[in-house]
């Protein structure tokens, strides 16, 4: 019985060193956990929904930006490694494919559409730590930040993300009940969420009187027509009925984007 319980605790503790030697060899702390596939598929269907500790990544595009600015992930899983090696190989460098190749997990088909129905076009998926959300006074004080003032589409709020991250915006801040930690959120800003802070607020009135707010309106006056504080909080309204009259009656300016 003694011999049975010494075994037991090697085998433990060699699977704890080995846990620990993939961790502090991955960049991105990528490791595999263990679990059947009904538990892996509730994870999965949990995480998706942009609420738990883990999010869900899905697609090369997403999981190249997400790993590149620093994602943590869980999980990485395919359906066919060879040929995600080779899509990633067609929009990404050595250094991602050679993440691809260390750290997926190859699971059946029929897992896969099972844990990610979305990604199956390209045949990736991972399981990510979601970061630990900061205060609006953590933000970068010399960049402006996005608001978007409770958007519907969960879709959108990616696209936004996509498009702030690339104008170097400090923040993105989504007020309202879409969840912008959701996968399609993720999926849709292709990973972007990693490379600025992404925050949630109830409403557009918690962020008042901490920055300048510039209210995105067609009736405002032109962009061009005088410089905007560079610290300043863009906000937008929603996808139909644009910004609250609320809104625009607090901003402390009131611009439009000039368009064809």
């Amino acid at each position: 019985i003694r011999l049975a319980r010494a075994f037991i605790l090697l085998v433990c503790i060699a699977q704890w060193t080995l846990t620990s030697l993939i961790r502090a060899r991955s960049g991105n702390s990528v490791y595999r956990a263990y679990m059947n596939d009904a538990e892996r598929i509730a994870q999965y269907h949990a995480c998706r929904k942009g609420l738990a500790d883990n999010v869900i990544v899905e697609g090369v595009h997403a999981f190249k930006h997400a790993s590149r600015f620093g994602a943590r992930f869980e999980e990485v899983l395919t359906m066919d490694t060879e040929r995600v090696c080779a899509l990633m190989a067609d929009i990404a460098d050595e250094g991602d494919v050679a993440v691809v190749k260390r750290f997926t997990q190859q699971v059946d088909p029929e897992l896969f559409h099972a844990l990610a129905p979305h990604a199956m076009r390209t045949g990736l998926v991972a399981r990510a730590r979601r970061p630990p959300e900061i205060t609006l006074d953590a933000c970068d004080a010399h960049k402006p930040i996005v608001v978007l003032e409770d958007p519907h589409d969960a879709e959108n709020v990616g696209a936004s993300i996509r498009v702030a991250a690339a104008f170097g915006a400090g923040a993105v801040v989504v007020t309202g009940t879409t969840r912008p930690w959701h996968a399609n959120c993720i999926r849709a800003s292709a990973g972007l969420h990693w490379a600025l802070p992404v925050l949630s607020a109830p409403s557009v009135d918690a962020l008042m009187g901490t920055r300048p707010l510039v209210a995105c309106d067609a009736d405002g006056e032109s962009l061009y027509a005088r410089p905007v504080p560079p610290h300043a909080l863009l906000v937008f309204g929603t996808e139909r009925h644009g910004l609250t009259e609320s809104t625009k009656q607090r901003a402390d300016r009131i611009i439009a984007l000039p368009m064809q």
